[in-house]
């Protein structure tokens, strides 16, 4: 994921300068503020994990897919801890129930899905 870096020449920037750029999906990597008041932040463009359904048949055929996660990142699933590096990750069960998936990817990413097989 790309980094940009965002200048600001006194302290009084600072703040509206990191509230834009988290409103606009970024997420703060770095901050760096110099004697004078003078600094720059680190940013991450923070692209969201997109799932392609919350409900699926629990047949053992019938799967979801978590996609579009940050290498690396971690999927708890049942209890279990599952390390994605290829970004995408798919389920598929036999048991009728609800669960609950999480994904976290660094300290900008933590997200929960709630998951409905009947």
């Amino acid at each position: 994921m790309a980094i940009i870096r965002v200048s600001f020449q006194h302290f009084s920037e600072r703040i509206p300068l990191r509230t834009r750029y988290e409103e606009e999906g970024y997420g703060k990597l770095l901050e760096h503020t110099n004697v004078d008041g003078s600094g720059y932040f680190d940013f991450q463009l923070i692209v969201p994990c997109v799932i392609d359904n919350e409900t699926m048949w629990a047949d053992g055929i019938d799967s979801i897919t978590i996609s579009n996660l940050p290498n690396p990142s971690t999927v708890i699933f049942e209890d279990e801890e599952y390390e994605v590096t290829d970004g995408v990750f798919q389920f598929t069960l036999d048991l009728a129930g609800d669960y609950r998936i999480r994904c976290k990817a660094d300290e900008h990413i933590d997200k929960v899905y709630f998951i409905n097989a009947s």
